[in-house]
This record gives C-alpha cells, sequence and structure tokens, in this order.
C-alpha cells in the first residue's frame, strides 16, 4: 500500500506510523467524506494463522464496543490479500509519547484514570478482556480524550476463563514493555477474569503519577521475577502530592492475588470518581485561602555601566529577605531565582515551573548616586499586573525604595502582617550605604563559588565592618563565607572552622538568639562532626526564620548523612523553596541512593542528567545505583560524558570510578592527589566518596581510613554502608571495617532528628 493509491471507496493519503503488527496510515473515505485511520496486516503475517486471527479479532472487538475512551472500528476488508481495519483517525499522541516528558500533574492524572477504567468499563460489561494494557495502547487526542487502542490479543471473558493464553515472550509482535504489564496470573499462563485487565491498569496509573514503570529490567526474566514478587515503591513517597486515597487504590490494584484487586473496573471508576472530587475539593478550598507565593525575577540591570549588576543583583537579594519574613508568602529562594536571569520564558511557564502564584519583575538604573527602580507584581495566569509603579531617587533612598515595593506586594496581595513582621520589613540590619554597596558586592562574589571570590567577598565584608563596627548580618556573613571555603572544598585549613565559630558567637554577643547566628552555628557544628548539635541549632534558626535557606539545605545534608527518614522530607521542602538549585536535586537523589532506591535515581536521574549534562554531582549518584545494581557498563555510559579536566573533588571522583571500572586502576588511582585529599578530608560527604572510590578498587586500609574520616565528620549512614553499598561488601569480615561499622551504628542509633 502507498500514500496517492485508492482501493474501494478509501483514498490513501499518508503513512502514520509501522509497527511490529503492521501499518497504519491515513486516508480519506470518500463516500462519507471524512478522514480515517487504516491498519493493515503485513503480507508475511496475513500467511501467519496466529497473527490474522489476532488481527480479525481486535477489529470485531472492538467494532462491538461503542465507548468515547475505546477507538470506534468503522470495517473491516481486505484489499489484494491484504486485510485492513479501518477505524477513526485520532489526533494527538499516545501515553508511552506523553510519559517520555515525565509524569502527569494529578489532575491530568485523574482525569485519564477515570476515562481509562470507563472504558475499560463498557470493554468488560460487553464480555470483552483486553489483555495487553499498556501506554502505547493506550491513546491521548489533542483535547485530552483517553482512547483505549489495539484489542488485538482482546479474548471474550468466557474463552479467557476456559483456557489460558500462553505467552511467547520470543514471538514476533510480543515486546519486553507487554511483559512488564502483565499480571502476575497472565504471566503464569493462568484463566484470565477482569481483574487481570485491571492490574495492568495499575502498572499504567503507577507510571502516570510517578513517572517510572513499576517493574523493569533488562530481561524477561528479571521482569517476571518482579511482576510476582516485587512490592513497588509507594507512588506518594515518590511523588508527595498523590493523596493517600489515591496510593492506596494503586496498591490494591497492583496486589499479587487477584482476590485482593477491586472486584470490577466499574468500583475502580466509583473509587478515582471520589478522589477526584475530594481534590478538586481541596484545590477550591486552597484557591479561597490559596498559599500565597511569589518569585522575584532578576532586576534588570540598565545601567550604562555593567559592573552595577551586583547592585541589581543585590536588589533582588533583598526584597526576596524582605518578602520571606512573612509567614503567610512562600517565597521562592535568591539560588532559584537568579538561575531565570536573562530567561526568555513567558511568567506563565516560569510560575508553572516553580508552583508560585505570582511574579514579581523590575529593572533598575543606577548612573553616579542617582537611582531608578520599575517594579511590577503580575498575576501570570491572567497577564495582568496587579500593581506597578516607578521609583526614583539618590542612593541612600535604596533603603526607602526597597521597603516600599514589599509593602505594595503586601498591599497588592491583601495580607495581613504581625506586629513583629511589620517590625522586620522597617529594620535597616545595615544602615550605612557606603557599608551596604560592600555587603551587596560580596553576596555578588559569594555565589560565584570560587576561591577569587571568596576572598573577593571577605574583603569587601571586612570593610564594611570597619564601616560600621560591631553588626549582627555581616558577622553572620563573614562566619558563613569562611565556612563556606572548606565546605566547597576550596581550602583545608581547619582554622577557617574555628573562625566561623568565632564569628557565630560574636553574632550571639549582639542577639543571644539570632536565626543567621543559629544557622551558622549550625555549619559549624556539622562541620566539627556534631550532626546533633547540628541539628538543634538548624531547627532553631528555622523556627526563628522559616524560609533560611542555609538552615534548611544544611539540615536535610545532616539527615541524609545520617541516615534517617527524616531526609526524604526535608529535601522535598528544600525542591519547593528552591526548585531550580542543582545541588538541593542531588541531595534528593542521594538519599535514594543510600536507602537503596536504585531505579528512582536512574529513571529520575537519567531525566535530569538529560537536562544538566555537565553536573559531576549528579552523576555521581546515578553511576552509583547502577554499580549497586551490577550494571557496570552502564555507570560507564553515565560517566563518560564528563571533562577529562575536572578539578573539584566530585569531578575527580567521577573519573576515578570511570577509569577504575574499565579496569585502569592506576590511572583512576592519579585521580586523588594530595592537594584533593586534604580538601575532601573536611567534609563529610567527600570523605565518604573518597572511602567508596577506595573499597570499589580494593584498597582496603585506605578505604577503611577514609570511612573513619567520614565517620568523623558526621557520615552516620549504617544502612547504606552495612547492606545497600556493594563496594563495602568487599570489606564485610575484616576486623577493622567491622569496628568502623559498630560505631556508626551506635551512632546512628543513638541519633534523635
Amino acid at each position: 500500500m502507498e500514500a496517492r493509491t485508492s482501493f474501494s471507496h478509501y483514498e490513501i493519503l499518508a503513512a502514520i506510523g509501522k509497527g511490529g503488527m503492521g501499518e497504519v496510515w491515513k486516508a480519506r473515505d470518500t463516500n462519507l467524506f471524512r478522514e480515517v485511520a487504516i491498519k493493515t496486516l503485513p503480507p508475511e503475517f496475513a500467511r501467519n494463522p496466529e497473527h490474522l486471527s489476532r488481527f480479525r479479532r481486535e477489529a470485531r472487538a472492538a467494532s462491538a464496543l461503542n465507548h468515547p475512551n475505546i477507538c470506534i472500528v468503522y470495517d473491516l476488508g481486505e484489499h489484494e490479500g491484504q486485510p485492513f481495519i479501518v477505524m477513526e483517525l485520532l489526533q494527538g499522541e499516545t501515553l508511552r509519547e506523553r510519559l517520555e516528558r515525565g509524569p502527569l500533574p494529578l489532575d491530568e492524572a485523574l482525569d485519564l484514570s477515570m476515562q481509562l477504567a470507563d472504558g475499560l468499563d463498557a470493554a468488560h460489561s460487553a464480555g470483552i478482556l483486553h489483555r495487553d494494557i499498556k501506554p502505547a495502547n493506550i491513546f491521548i487526542t489533542d483535547r485530552g480524550a483517553a482512547k483505549l487502542l489495539d484489542f488485538g490479543l482482546a479474548r471474550d471473558q468466557a474463552a479467557a476463563s476456559e483456557a489460558a493464553p500462553t505467552v511467547d515472550v520470543t514471538a514476533v509482535g510480543t515486546v519486553m514493555g507487554t511483559i512488564s504489564y502483565m499480571s502476575p496470573e497472565q504471566a503464569r499462563g493462568e484463566k484470565l477474569d477482569a481483574r487481570s485487565d485491571l492490574f495492568s491498569l495499575g502498572v499504567v496509573f503507577y507510571e502516570m503519577l510517578t513517572g517510572r514503570p513499576a517493574f523493569a529490567g533488562n530481561t524477561s526474566a528479571i521482569i517476571f521475577e518482579q511482576v510476582f514478587n516485587k512490592v513497588v515503591d509507594s507512588p506518594a513517597r515518590l511523588n508527595p502530592r498523590i493523596p493517600k486515597e489515591l496510593d492506596r487504590v494503586v496498591y490494591e490494584l497492583l496486589e499479587k492475588s487477584r482476590d485482593l484487586r477491586p472486584s470490577s473496573a466499574r468500583d475502580l471508576k466509583i473509587s478515582i470518581s471520589r478522589i477526584r472530587r475530594d481534590s478538586e475539593a481541596r484545590l477550591a478550598a486552597r484557591s479561597d485561602s490559596q498559599e500565597k507565593s511569589i518569585v522575584v525575577l532578576p532586576f534588570e540591570n540598565l545601567s550604562p555601566d555593567p559592573d552595577n549588576e551586583y547592585f541589581s543583583d543585590g536588589l533582588t537579594d533583598e526584597i526576596i529577605t524582605d518578602l520571606s519574613q512573612i509567614a503567610s508568602l512562600r517565597v521562592i529562594s535568591r539560588s532559584s531565582s537568579m538561575q531565570l536571569k536573562g530567561s526568555s520564558q513567558d511568567l506563565k511557564t516560569v510560575a508553572a515551573q516553580l508552583n508560585v502564584r505570582y511574579v514579581l519583575e523590575g529593572s533598575v538604573r543606577k548612573a553616579g548616586n542617582a537611582v531608578r527602580v520599575t517594579a511590577q507584581l503580575v498575576d501570570p495566569e491572567s497577564n495582568r499586573p496587579l500593581w506597578a509603579e516607578k521609583y526614583s531617587g539618590k542612593l541612600e533612598d535604596i533603603f526607602e525604595i526597597q521597603e516600599q515595593i514589599s509593602r505594595k506586594i503586601v498591599d497588592a496581595l491583601k495580607m495581613r502582617l504581625s506586629p513583629e513582621e511589620d517590625r522586620k520589613l522597617a529594620a535597616r540590619p545595615i544602615d550605612n550605604i557606603e557599608a551596604f554597596e560592600c555587603y551587596q558586592r560580596a553576596r555578588y562574589e559569594i555565589y560565584k563559588f570560587t576561591e577569587e571570590g571568596l576572598d573577593k567577598a571577605r574583603e569587601l565584608i571586612e570593610t564594611a565592618i570597619a564601616l560600621v563596627g560591631d553588626n549582627e548580618l555581616l558577622y553572620a556573613s563573614l562566619g558563613t563565607l569562611y565556612w563556606q571555603y572548606v565546605n566547597a572544598a576550596v581550602k583545608a585549613d581547619d582554622g577557617y572552622v574555628k573562625r566561623a565559630e568565632e564569628l557565630a558567637q560574636k553574632v550571639f554577643s549582639l542577639n543571644p538568639d539570632s536565626g543567621p547566628g543559629h544557622a551558622l552555628m549550625g555549619m559549624v557544628r556539622q562541620n566539627q562532626g556534631q550532626p546533633q548539635e547540628a541539628v538543634r541549632s538548624f531547627k532553631r534558626a528555622l523556627e526563628i526564620d522559616p524560609n533560611n535557606v542555609y538552615a534548611l539545605g544544611e539540615i536535610a545534608r545532616v539527615y541524609m548523612c545520617v541516615g534517617v527518614e527524616q531526609a526524604r522530607k526535608a529535601y522535598a521542602d528544600c525542591v519547593k523553596a528552591d526548585p531550580l538549585q542543582l545541588i538541593v536535586h542531588v541531595g534528593a537523589y542521594a538519599v535514594e541512593l543510600w536507602f537503596g532506591n536504585n531505579n528512582f535515581v536512574q529513571g529520575e536521574g537519567l531525566r535530569f542528567l538529560r537536562a544538566v549534562p555537565e553536573f559531576p554531582m549528579m552523576r555521581w549518584p546515578v553511576a552509583m545505583s547502577f554499580i549497586n545494581d551490577r550494571r557496570p557498563h552502564d555507570a560507564i555510559q553515565v560517566l563518560r560524558p564528563l571533562s577529562e579536566k575536572s578539578p573539584t573533588v566530585a569531578g575527580r571522583a567521577c573519573r576515578f570510578l570511570r577509569l577504575a571500572l574499565e579496569g585502569q586502576l592506576e590511572d583512576a588511582k592519579s585521580c586523588f592527589d594530595l592537594d584533593l585529599l586534604s580538601r575532601a578530608q573536611n567534609v563529610e560527604f567527600w570523605s565518604f566518596w573518597v572511602s567508596e572510590c577506595y573499597a570499589f578498587t580494593g584498597e582496603t586500609d585506605l578505604a577503611i581510613d577514609w570511612l573513619e574520616t567520614a565517620f568523623r565528620k558526621g557520615f552516620w549512614h549504617y544502612p547504606y554502608v552495612s547492606k545497600h553499598s556493594t563496594a563495602f561488601r568487599k570489606l564485610d569480615g575484616r576486623p577493622r571495617f567491622e569496628d568502623v561499622l559498630a560505631r556508626i551504628k551506635t551512632a546512628w542509633e543513638q541519633f534523635e532528628p
């Protein structure tokens, strides 16, 4: 069959697609003047009685059903010995194609689930089992309608219950994806009923909600073993937005025993309908008293001097800081906001990406001592400005301008400030304009995370302190800067952490309950290998300021390295506050790696790496997940794209691992020179990475030495070291390793999150 040919009353227009069991063509029905799809069976299959029977069965089963969620079959015929089916022409994509972009939003997933359950109910009510439900056999039209396709394996329920179908995993037309969606009883070749289709639908729902398959593997044997025995991870744990009721329904659909599943597609439809109703009610209630949320986009620098970029960034920072003081307003953090500098995305896309309700944008022009600021608050859904204003003044007026903008936002969003929040908005942490400029320039340099940038920032903050004397914010900023030298593995000197501790004490001498002071002390205690004390400090910092992103991120890191369940919730909070910050996502994936959730890390991590390929800190957990699954070739493929000359600890550790996997052990060892090791030993997770590298290559004494270092610095993740890491299994039974492991276990058990 070719385009621009005709037969009967059909004119072939163009090819649509080709699969293992046939070709699909776009055609015109010249009798009814409508476009249709024609599916043909290739001659080699038409000669096979089994394939021909399946083809005809598909047409007859679907044509017996008239339902909006089942693809309509109009005709069945034969042309020059080639069988064909005429179906409705659908515009859109398959669910498989849609899932390539990630999990579906909850409202879309519930809508499609309702439609699919309804379509399946119609088929079952007509006595037809589908038996091949999978994303490739589900079509989503441009209008959002779900359509069940390909009834080629369908059987009437009486026939299916009398004779069990055989499953030939090597047959033409049977693909691995099909096996992944089979019920246990179908995979065993047992008698089937409607509940087998419900299991397959549950596997589809699971993937729609989480973005990852419920059962996956490289061979049919691995997949069958999972279908028979694996208890899947909770969808709600992988996607916290999933309601508990929906989580329970998916679990029931995936029960290994059909007696524990919903009894019918109709019952399933009723359950989903209730969940959808409750979800919509919650959304409606939330919109009435909707969480106010905002992102402050980087103010555009319109100054004649491009070096004034620090000033526009500084104003953005200060407005974010001001708004973060308001408990009822969720504010996206500075690091995620700055990721959008120069972005051409429309505001609606930005808001959806960050899950916020409002967007503030503006510009700054600074020329000499004159300043002009424009700002507007926008509702991105309607693209309507809620408030807009221009401010002109002198440099020393910037404090007043900043406060006015923040208060105008509060008014526009109809929010009420508590007396304490009002006081914080009016506060001037640095009331000297020259010192304030130094502070702004310093923050600009700090966020470069380079030794040169940190050095410049230190000079600027010390200059600011010389101008104003004792200052809580400046001391806390300088202390955080000293801690960052060590944390970012820029310096190897413990003296930097001691200096940070001295500055924390100076902060407390000015304000005994300083939020920035508690956050700084938490960082100090964390680096000193005192996780319990660090958590106490971070908790107090967050009680004072729930939007303190340093405290939020570092308490999550402590929980991650100690190995407690609270790490998951802490990183979910971090992602909510700082959704574009790469290091936050690394932490979330490391949590899953260290809890042994390798499938999640591989599925989500690989998708993440496609967006940010040059990021070694993400490649490490993904590669380790493959190593722990004993798939070294896949780990090599993950590590190979990285630059050979990466100077960072993460980059060098990844190169070490790749070379070791390729059998180049001496080259691998050369990746860790004395300078790098001296910097890595001051940070708990860098020390642990080095230890795991040495364990992997069989350097037993070095591996245990570095594990001891990691333990002293606060790495107490007993579940990973004792169970999930394959590298450390090479050390099992060795007295020194067992001694360190016992001390890790004791610390892990005694830790109080």
